[in-house]
């Protein structure tokens, strides 16, 4: 963790149990200011320490990095959006911060930017002449996320499963387009979630690996971690749903799309719902976007705009201030 890093003694890092007793146990350690990452889980324990670490009037922040349910992200189990909102909160970009303010947060918020959007454009990988598709689970905490009637895709009709209809789109929008299909697996999902797939993309990487000689998915070894798929190639486009993915390879330097199976979710990733990652909706509209996307120079100035740089040494600054003015 950079921000830990530059820390250095004076930051602790805790992976909070579920223990009620570990909350009351750190904060019996008088900290000097706690910070917790946001989550949705209504049982979260990070959520539980920033409730009560402002109950005891100790200095609090958070940093959030994506726009996706921020009426959750400090909710508990409450109805309350800003139930354990803290006094501090980072964002990396100023749309989390106007909504934010909308739902009547009244603590101080900085527009951080974002630590590896930081590194992601200062690193060049060299170009790939492929097209990635970037999968993303189907399921989260707010459930299941399947076909529904206000979906404007559809796929094949053999899944009802949101990744497998969009990922069904993009394969017959591009089946002739002579350019290899790479399928990049999310890293909280099974390759065998797609083995109906495994035929028409030419590779499948990363938890599992697609060998040429057998043609079969087959898990990467115990304790094995691939370096970062970012560090390794700059595809000729990049495709996904809503995952923050996009906007890594986006700042790396290629074109990337977002294909929505209905239009509501542009507002799930800040920069799909300001126009700075283009995305469509309707099948129609898919393969004319791709052979445009794949013919034009990407540009990034609005994502330099939406995502300053300097992301760590802004929170770094902040919180030395903090940890100046509680002793």
């Amino acid at each position: 963790d950079p921000v830990a890093s530059e820390l250095g003694s004076e930051c602790k890092l805790y992976t909070p149990t579920s223990a009620p007793r570990m909350v009351a146990s750190f904060l019996r350690s008088k900290p000097d200011i706690v910070g917790v990452g946001t989550s949705e889980a209504g049982d979260s324990v990070g959520l539980r320490l920033l409730h009560e670490a402002r109950r005891k009037r100790n200095a609090t922040f958070s940093w959030i990095e994506g726009y996706s349910f921020l009426d959750k992200r400090f909710m508990g189990q409450t109805d309350n959006p800003l139930w354990a909102a803290p006094d501090l909160i980072f964002v990396a970009s100023e749309v989390i911060a106007w909504e934010l303010k909308r739902l009547g947060y009244t603590g101080e918020i900085i527009v951080s930017g974002h630590p590896f959007y930081d590194i992601c454009r200062t690193t060049h990988p060299p170009p790939s002449e492929e097209i990635v598709f970037l999968s993303e689970r189907s399921d989260c905490i707010s459930g299941d996320l399947k076909l529904d009637d206000d979906y404007t895709l559809h796929g094949r009709g053999t899944s009802g499963w949101r990744t497998h209809i969009v990922i069904e789109e993009f394969l017959d929008a591009t089946q002739d387009i002579g350019i290899p299909r790479r399928l990049q697996i999310h890293p909280k999902e099974a390759g065998f979630d797609y083995l109906a797939y495994e035929k028409e993309f030419d590779q499948i990487s990363d938890l599992f690996t697609a060998t040429a000689e057998s043609g079969i998915i087959q898990p990467r070894p115990p304790g094995h971690r691939p370096a970062h798929l970012l560090h390794l190639v700059r595809p000729c486009l990049a495709v996904g749903i809503t995952t923050n993915a996009l906007t890594e390879f986006a700042l790396r330097g290629s074109p990337v799309l977002s294909i929505l199976p209905r239009n509501e979710e542009y507002v799930w990733n800040d920069a799909i719902a300001v126009g700075a990652i283009p995305s469509v909706s309707h099948r129609k509209y898919i393969r004319p976007v791709i052979e445009r996307l794949l013919s034009s120079k990407p540009r990034t100035e609005v994502l330099d705009d939406l995502y300053p740089s300097g992301a760590v040494d802004k929170i770094i600054r902040r919180l030395d201030e903090c940890l100046l003015t509680s002793h």
